[in-house]
């Protein structure tokens, strides 16, 4: 895992607070917010590190981690 500067990673974390609030209620587990989370490192570790895109690309993986617990 890339070592990130403490600006992104506070982008990275506003990103995943952000993300979860568009996660149904009966939905928002602590497994959700860790896969949401792993994908928002593995997005920025990719170049991904605008707030905007971190969570236009985590919100559009919401439907596919949701199905991971159904």
């Amino acid at each position: 895992m890339p070592q990130f500067d403490p600006e992104l990673i506070q982008v990275m974390r506003s990103a995943l607070e952000d993300v979860m609030t568009r996660v149904p209620a009966d939905h928002s587990t602590v497994e959700v917010k860790a896969h949401l989370a792993d994908f928002i490192l593995r997005t920025a570790a990719h170049g991904q590190t605008t707030y905007d895109g971190l969570v236009s690309a985590a919100a559009d993986q919401i439907h596919v981690i949701l199905s991971l617990f159904t």
